[in-house]
């Protein structure tokens, strides 16, 4: 006859940040081959990815990644930034984002609003966090990624 009203639902769970922060770019984009090797600096309004070698410095307005087996030592300066590959240099800055994958190997210091560093990178260097982003994501890399034919 009495009974209690049941008891109000559990909040939701907040939103968890993405693991990723990006896989492609926006806009045009200009690839470098894994055949190329490019010496001296690279400047441009797009997004640009790398599966070469290049020794110099970037700055782009849009992404830069680095794929996997690519090389590149100098500074790079862009809008969001994805490795993959060996990065050596002074400095990585990053108008929003900074990703390290599961197989990147960087020397250098970052800054950058938000950054995620994969589990199983290699990473030296210092961190700068500038205001206003996600901060700083450590994930574990779990999508399975593709066998990639031998550039040799």
């Amino acid at each position: 006859m009495f009974r209690k009203p049941p008891p109000p639902p559990p909040p939701p769970d907040p939103p968890r940040p993405a693991r990723r922060f990006t896989d492609t770019a926006e806009g045009h984009t200009t690839f470098l081959g894994a055949g190329l090797r490019l010496v001296g600096d690279l400047k441009g309004g797009d997004s640009v990815v790398l599966g070469g070698v290049l020794e110099g410095n970037v700055a782009v307005e849009g992404l830069f990644h680095v794929r996997e087996r690519a090389r590149m030592s100098g500074a790079i300066r862009a809008r969001q930034v994805l490795l993959e590959g060996e990065v050596e240099g002074k400095s990585i800055a990053a108008d929003e984002k900074v990703e390290l994958r599961s197989q990147a190997k960087v020397r250098a210091d970052i800054e950058a609003a938000s950054i995620a560093i994969a589990e199983g990178s290699f990473f030296e260097g210092q961190i700068l966090m500038r205001t206003g982003g996600a901060g700083h994501l450590s994930f574990q890399e779990k999508r399975k990624l593709p066998d990639r034919p031998s550039e040799e």
